[in-house]
């Protein structure tokens, strides 16, 4: 069993992520997500996904967003936010990797964390290999990595 942290959990990528792992339970479990600013589907992710910890953009979203799982009758879970809950999702020690799509330079920290923690798995964004992304991934791989296709979208 793979254990999974998402950087950009309720992008497209990050749901398209979640979708795959829905169709390996026995393979994959999620630890930790980074779901920004979409407090709604963040707490669907939750719900379904059991995280130990999840990131939200601001401090203000992450006090809503504890209400919210206190309503829904959801505790266990770590509510963090900013770049430091970001880097935490990225860094989160019972992750075997992280899957990094957010999008541009706003999580190049968490991705450069996850790098040096030694989890980081194929970036899965369109703007890869013109982004400093591309630096980190060979700086970790010496090249594009072998068995971790670097896919794209359309």
């Amino acid at each position: 069993m793979k254990r999974i942290s998402i950087l950009g959990s309720t992008g497209s990528i990050g749901r398209s992520t979640l979708d795959v792992v829905e169709s390996y339970p026995d393979r994959f479990q999620i630890v930790a997500l980074a779901a920004g600013r979409n407090l709604e589907t963040a707490l669907e992710q939750v719900r379904r996904w059991k995280p130990r910890v999840v990131s939200v953009a601001a401090e203000e979203d992450a006090e809503t967003f504890r209400k919210s799982l206190k309503t829904s009758g959801i505790s266990g879970v770590e509510v963090v936010y900013g770049s430091t809950g970001t880097v935490r999702v990225a860094t989160h020690p019972d992750a075997d990797f992280v899957v990094s799509a957010i999008v541009g330079v706003a999580g190049l920290e968490a991705t450069y964390e996850a790098v040096r923690a030694g989890r980081f798995e194929t970036p899965l964004n369109q703007s890869f290999p013109q982004s400093p992304w591309s630096r980190l991934w060979r700086i970790q791989h010496g090249r594009w990595g072998a068995g971790s296709p670097l896919i794209q979208q359309p």
